[in-house]
């Protein structure tokens, strides 16, 4: 009879500072976690987002969850099995976005030798970026709408390996840059039980 260990991580996004950007507009992070030997995907639960107001340090504090304003909240991607966070817009160099958001992720893998052997597991973060819609392209009443999400492309990559078991009931302050095209310092921290 085989045995299965369900594992509950939570991946939480603190800020995003932009160190060398080079393009003005709005950016987002996707997070999806997979296990290295099966490639059984952690399934995405559930979000949630805080309001931050009054923190230190951040240029753009944004809504709880993003706002009512379509395009502007959080989700979970069901197509790709990830967890997409709210876009926040990059104005300049140094410029840092609170993002105050926790994606809910679980995960089945087999232990039927022992709940010691557990497989490595791969957490992937996809830094997106998307231009500023022209304005003569939206109505005069439409305001700072911002793009599409299919108008978001993947611009950088990050991987984050969890080896055996050895990372259960482990809290890791996870160190994600993004470095092709884009140096920026984000601040996540990833929680298992």
């Amino acid at each position: 009879m085989p045995a299965y260990a369900v594992i509950d991580a939570a991946v939480a996004f603190d800020r995003f500072r932009n160190v060398d950007l080079v393009q003005q507009g709005f950016y987002r992070i996707s997070v999806r976690m997979q296990a290295v030997q099966s490639g059984t995907v952690g399934v995405p639960l559930a979000c949630y987002a805080s309001d931050r107001s009054g923190t230190l340090g951040c240029d753009d504090m944004g809504e709880p969850g993003g706002s009512s304003v379509p395009g502007l909240q959080s989700f979970v991607d069901s197509r790709e099995q990830a967890y997409v966070t709210r876009p926040f817009y990059v104005r300049y160099n140094d410029h840092t976005a609170c993002l105050c958001e926790l994606a809910h992720f679980r995960l089945e893998l087999d232990c039927s030798v022992s709940a010691r052997d557990l497989e490595d597991v791969l957490i992937r973060f996809d830094l997106q970026f998307a231009v500023r819609p022209k304005q003569e392209t939206l109505a005069p009443d439409a305001g700072d709408v911002p793009p599409r999400p299919e108008d978001y492309s993947v611009i950088s990559t990050h991987d984050f390996e969890l080896r055996g078991s050895g990372w259960l009931g482990c809290h890791h302050a996870v160190p994600l840059t993004f470095e092709e095209h884009a140096i920026s310092d984000t601040a996540v921290t990833v929680h298992t039980v």
